[in-house]
This record gives structure tokens, C-alpha cells and sequence, in this order.
């Protein structure tokens, strides 16, 4: 019985397209498996032998095109005749791009002589499968998953919008998150009095130059100097002379955005 040496390319992939099975499909998930499976096939297959070549990580790249580091650095490795088996958890984790996946699976990886594997989808490819639509439609469906995905996001984002929802990360100077609901926006009372002193000296017909000079001279912190004390305990937060150091283009963006506005009672 011919004995195979198989050295394994174990391919792992993840990218915010992945959406909420982040955890399931992390990079750790995906290596463990993997190194379970390479465990499994010198079982099944005794008369082969499996050594593990190389881990290569994409970790926070897309699906939907190729042009990914550690896959560029497999196949430099299949070029150099030192991989000729590729594993991945399944056929998405190699790509979302029809085209492509089929170029690979079809074309690449046997005319270099290198065996693909996935872990979960059955796929082995010195062991076709015979329901080649059911492969075809995976593939389909592997690609149209991003795209649905970003569709739905934005769909949401404009339903939340339209509703008076707040879908940003972070709450724009001035506000705070309720903590009951985290698309609603509650005054943050501690920076309430310069955001009113801003629209109180802008209607009174204060220069942007003469707030800027006014907010420094006074000694308080602008908009990203105030989060970075929010983000650290207040008594750890080393306040100096330069953190004082608002600006016009600052003052602009808070007397033109209409999350400011049409709160009458600051105006």
C-alpha cells in the first residue's frame, strides 16, 4: 500500500462578516479543530503520513477577494512544493467568492497536486463528491451571505435612524448612552454647561475663533481630551497644559450638527 507523506497547510479565516457566530468561528475554534482533524486523519488513513507544515491566520480579512496575507504566503508555500494538503473548517473559510473557490478547487489545487480539505463541509477533493449541484449551491450561498448581511445592517441602521434611535458606538460630546437603552441619548449634565455656553456665545454673535480662545483660557477639556478621561479612572488621568487645546474646525461640527440643535433647551 503506498504511504503518502502529507504536508498540511491548516487555513483559518475570520472577518466581520461573520456577524454574531464570531465566537463559533474564531480563530482559536478553528485551529483546534483542525488540529483535531489532522489527529483523525492519521487514524483513518494509516498508511499515509501527516505532518503539520504551517498555521495561516487571516484573521479580520474578507472572504470576498483573495488578496489576504497568510493565504498569499500558502500558496508561495504550494509554489515552493512544500504543502500538498490545505484544510480549512469549511469551504467559507477558504473564500465567499464563487469564482474564485471554484478556481482553487477545481483548477488550482489538483494541477499542483496538493489535497483540500474541509472539516465540516465533507469536502475532499481525492475524494470528489458526487453531489456536485449541492457543492455548487454551498458556494452560491457562501457568497450571498456577506452581501445579505450588509444589506440588513444598513436596513437597520436607517429603520433605527428614521425611529430617533441613536446606532452610533459612541455618544457625541455632551451625551451619555441611557443605561436602560443603549439607542437613546440622555444629557450628560456634567458637560451640558459648555455645549450651552458654545451655542450662547455663537448666537450672540461670538466668533469661532473667540469660543476656541474662551473654552481654552477657561481650562476645559475638548471633546476627544474628555473621553479619554472618561475611559480612565478621573484620578488617574493626567490632565496638562496642551490638553486644552480646542479648535474651530471642533466648534463647527458642534454648532452644525442637529443632534445639538434640536435640543431647544440648549440652544
Amino acid at each position: 500500500m503506498t504511504n503518502i507523506l502529507y504536508y498540511v497547510a491548516l487555513y483559518l479565516r475570520l472577518s466581520k462578516e461573520d456577524g454574531d457566530k464570531e465566537e463559533s468561528e474564531s480563530i482559536k475554534n478553528q485551529e483546534n479543530l483542525g488540529i483535531d482533524f489532522i489527529e483523525q486523519l492519521k487514524k483513518k488513513e494509516p498508511q499515509n503520513t501527516f505532518k503539520l507544515f504551517k498555521i495561516y491566520i487571516d484573521d479580520g480579512f474578507t472572504g470576498t477577494n483573495f488578496n489576504r496575507p497568510g493565504f498569499k504566503n500558502m500558496i508561495n508555500d504550494i509554489e515552493n512544493k512544500n504543502i500538498n494538503l490545505v484544510i480549512t473548517k469549511n469551504l467559507d473559510r477558504l473564500g465567499r467568492n464563487i469564482a474564485e473557490v471554484c478556481h482553487y478547487y477545481e483548477d488550482y489545487f489538483p494541477n499542483n497536486n496538493v489535497r483540500y480539505m474541509t472539516i465540516l463541509d465533507g469536502i475532499d477533493t481525492f475524494n470528489p463528491l458526487d453531489d456536485d449541484i449541492h457543492l455548487k449551491f454551498k458556494m452560491v450561498t457562501d457568497e450571498y451571505y456577506p452581501k445579505r448581511l450588509s444589506k440588513n445592517i444598513k436596513a437597520t441602521k436607517l429603520r433605527n435612524t428614521k425611529h430617533g434611535y441613536f446606532i452610533g458606538s459612541i455618544a457625541p460630546y455632551g451625551y451619555k448612552k441611557s443605561s436602560s437603552d443603549n439607542y437613546k441619548l440622555v444629557i450628560d449634565e456634567e458637560v451640558a454647561p459648555v455645549i450651552r455656553k458654545i451655542f450662547n456665545m455663537y448666537s450672540n454673535h461670538f466668533t469661532r475663533f473667540e469660543i476656541v480662545k474662551e473654552l481654552n483660557k477657561l481650562k476645559i477639556l475638548p471633546p476627544r481630551k474628555h473621553l479619554d478621561m472618561e475611559k480612565t479612572e478621573k484620578g488617574l488621568y493626567k490632565v496638562n497644559k496642551n490638553d486644552y487645546s480646542w479648535k474651530e474646525s471642533t466648534i463647527s461640527r458642534i454648532i452644525s450638527n442637529p443632534v445639538y440643535i434640536r435640543i431647544n433647551s440648549w440652544m
